[in-house]
């Protein structure tokens, strides 16, 4: 039953975002209990400080992602908004997210995940169980000190993405939390992936699922990075790629 399931999210200094990830979500799970967590808590003292690719200074209005989000959801009775006094990245951001969850199972997204059509949960939930870690998108690779790679002569795990992932409250508990992952190369999830596969019972603790039937996720446009953005005419700002702005605004619906 969605009943069930509490949606977590974090979010890090990324407003434009709120409209495309949450917006998308509460169109088809207008009632399901919402944990949001903020990341943004030093926003404000950067707004002056974002440059654009020219090095001229980006007029961001009130550039608050905290004050949007308390704006729009401060007074909802299906979202718990949490307001974090320092970021604690990303990881540690959904780990504080899912204690915070009292229900069976969390439903992990990230702000860049566009939820394109409904049944996404329910499809979930008919494959899950208290017992399993985790269902989502899944894939095998190699692993080495702390980071996924792909090479042959490293020893193979099933690795998840917390994009859209449904997952045991209970079990999550007992294996490695997911830790920050500010100014390392390693993923979030990587530990309690490593315990797991150790275990022995990945087959039947992580389970493989097509979540990218249901939604649409726009890698790398989590947070903002401050210092040395890359900024488009929407006010979308990302340190990687610049084909990212592109995706952002065609999902704005604006020529780019």
């Amino acid at each position: 039953m969605l009943s069930d399931v509490t949606a977590v999210v974090v979010f890090c200094r990324t407003k434009e975002l709120i409209d495309i990830s949450i917006g998308s979500f509460r169109k088809f799970y207008p009632d399901m209990k919402l944990i949001i967590v903020d990341n943004s808590s030093d926003e404000e003292e950067f707004i002056q400080e974002d440059k654009n690719a020219y090095g001229k200074y980006v007029d961001r209005g009130d550039g608050s992602c905290t004050r949007a989000l308390k704006d729009l959801f401060a007074n909802d009775k299906n979202t718990e908004l949490y307001l974090m006094p320092n970021n604690l990245g990303h990881g540690l951001g959904l780990d504080f997210g899912i204690r915070q969850v009292k229900t069976t199972f969390a439903y992990t997204f990230e702000s860049d995940t566009i939820m394109e059509s409904g049944g996404l949960i329910e499809s979930l939930l008919e494959l899950s169980s208290p017992d399993m870690y985790c269902i989502g998108r899944t894939e095998k690779t190699y692993y080495d000190d702390g980071r996924p790679v792909k090479a042959l002569d490293k020893r193979i795990m099933r690795m998840f993405w917390a994009y859209a992932l449904l997952v045991s409250v209970k079990t999550y508990l007992k294996y490695p939390i997911w830790d920050s992952n500010k100014g390392t190369n390693t993923i979030p999830t990587f530990r309690s992936q490593q315990a797991i596969a150790d275990s022995g019972e990945e087959e039947n603790l992580i389970i493989d699922f097509d979540v990218d039937r249901y939604v649409k996720h726009l890698f790398g446009l989590t947070r903002k990075e401050i210092g040395n953005p890359i900024v488009d005419h929407y006010g979308i700002y990302e340190k990687h790629t610049y084909h990212n702005a592109k995706r952002i605004a065609k999902w704005h619906g604006m020529k780019r």
